[in-house]
């Protein structure tokens, strides 16, 4: 059961989120970027340390450089502890990484399932205001494939990851043929 709840928050941190690692869609240092999209950790450590300390972008920084369990120097309560803050300040990446991380941590003193639907929820409106943008397609079909904060609703999930699909994502081509044996009967106009 741990295993299989900390393969589901890797997935949320890596398929579910990509655009984390969007150097255009943060507006931040090129060479922490790169070093944390590497996992050049000794490297990013000290590009971060130069960022401004009051920047939310940095405390989401800190965050995937603490959470990441690649890293020797991962340490769960402090990733959390900054995506909370940069969560507070409406970062969206913030809330989906620290949603995933509450929700499907295999560490006890991390998972908080109160906490994790709270942010989940927070990131909906902005999903589900965008379909038509693929990456809020695929992150909002798999909120209702999963029922994260929303009633589990697969047909709806379908639909959301065919939009994204059609648009050339190629996580939720693989995740449509995975749910092909679902008998959808036609996806509804969706708002």
């Amino acid at each position: 059961m741990l295993k299989f709840r900390y393969l589901l928050y890797v997935f949320i941190l890596f398929a579910l989120s990509p655009s984390v690692f969007s150097a255009n869609d943060l507006s931040i240092s090129d060479e922490a970027y790169d070093a944390l999209s590497s996992q050049k950790w000794e490297n990013a450590r000290e590009k971060i340390i130069q960022l401004d300390k009051d920047d939310p972008i940095t405390n989401l920084y800190w965050g995937i450089y603490y959470g990441n369990r690649n890293n020797p120097f991962s340490d769960d309560k402090l990733a959390t502890t900054y995506l909370e803050k940069a969560a507070i300040d409406n970062l969206l990446h913030a809330r989906l990484l620290l949603a995933g991380r509450l929700l499907f941590n295999d560490n006890p003193l991390v998972t908080d399932y109160s906490r994790g639907i709270f942010w989940a929820k927070t990131i909906l409106p902005t999903l589900e205001s965008n379909p038509n943008n693929s990456e809020y397609a695929k992150n909002l079909a798999m909120f209702y494939l999963l029922g994260i904060g929303v009633e589990k609703d697969i047909e709806k999930a379908v639909c959301l990851f065919e939009r994204a699909a059609s648009k050339g994502d190629l996580f939720s081509r693989n995740k449509l043929e995975q749910l092909k044996s679902y008998d959808v009967n036609g996806c509804k106009q969706l708002k």
